[in-house]
C-alpha cells in the first residue's frame, strides 16, 4: 500500500527484508523501483539483480523487464538475443505485456528472424488474452502478408492457445 501511496521509503523498508528472504513479488517489486528510481537512485543494474532474482523463480513480469533491459542495453551489454529469451519465457507462461513483446521482435527481426507469422501468432495470442495494443500489432501487420499466411498465423495462435491458456 506504501508503494501506491507514493511512500517509498516504506516500500523499500518493508520490501527489502522479504526480498531477501526469497520473495518473488518483492524481488520484482524492488527492481521497478531501481528501474524507475522511485525512492532510491535509478540504477539499473540493480534493477537487473532483483528482476534476476524474480524470473528465477519463474516470475513473467521480471522476465518482460530483463527483456526490456537487454533490448535497450539498460544495465546490461545490449543483447537482443537475450532479449527474445527472456520475452519468450514471459510469453510462454501466458504474460500478454511479454507476447507483444516478444511479437514486435518477430515483426522487426531484432534478435530473431524477421518472421510476420510468428508475429502475428504472438499478438493474436496477447489479443485472444486481453492486451489491449495487441490488436493494433496485428492489424498494422497483417495488411503486409498473404491472406495465406495470416491464415496460419491465425492457426499457430489458436494452436497454442488450446495447450497453453493459462
Amino acid at each position: 500500500m506504501a508503494y501506491s501511496q507514493g511512500d517509498f521509503a516504506t516500500a523499500l523498508r518493508e520490501w527489502l527484508p522479504l526480498a531477501k528472504r526469497g520473495s518473488t513479488l518483492a524481488q520484482y517489486n524492488l527492481g521497478r523501483m531501481y528501474f524507475s528510481g522511485e525512492g532510491v537512485d535509478q540504477d539499473y543494474k540493480e534493477a537487473r539483480n532483483w528482476f534476476n532474482l524474480a524470473a528465477a523463480q519463474q516470475y513473467p513480469p521480471a522476465q518482460n523487464s530483463l527483456g526490456i533491459l537487454y533490448n535497450k542495453g539498460l544495465g546490461v551489454r545490449r543483447d537482443h538475443a537475450e532479449a527474445v529469451n527472456w520475452f519468450r519465457h514471459g510469453a510462454e507462461q501466458g504474460y500478454t505485456p511479454a507476447q507483444v513483446s516478444l511479437g514486435l521482435q518477430y515483426a522487426d527481426g531484432v534478435g530473431v528472424t524477421k518472421n510476420y507469422k510468428e508475429a502475428v501468432k504472438w499478438f493474436n495470442i496477447a489479443a485472444e488474452l486481453g492486451e489491449a495494443a495487441a490488436p493494433t500489432y496485428r492489424d498494422a501487420l497483417t495488411v503486409l502478408m498473404t491472406s495465406e499466411d495470416v491464415a496460419e498465423a491465425q492457426s499457430m495462435a489458436r494452436l497454442w492457445l488450446l495447450k497453453n491458456r493459462p
